[in-house]
């Protein structure tokens, strides 16, 4: 499941097939543009919509794996969880 936090990027993944959630209450003033530097308002913001997201799915009861998307693993890590 992929949290896009902007409307263009939501219309990529479902492009590509993925299950989105695009939340427009709480991730719709989300910045567009990337961060200037490391703790910055931008920078600020996307960390919350990544706590956010994660929120929403564990207040569901599910388990969460997550991961940014410049994470490549070796081996399954899901097996690690399923013991």
């Amino acid at each position: 499941l992929v949290f896009p936090t902007d409307v263009e990027a939501q219309k990529v993944v479902k492009g590509l097939g993925l299950a989105t959630y695009f939340d427009k209450i709480n991730l719709g003033d989300s910045p567009e543009e990337e961060a200037a530097m490391y703790g910055d308002d931008v920078f600020a913001s996307m960390m919350f919509a990544k706590l956010l997201t994660v929120l929403c799915v564990s207040l569901l009861g599910h388990d969460v794996l997550f991961q940014d998307v410049d994470i490549v693993w070796f081996k399954n890590p899901l097996t690690i969880f399923h013991d």
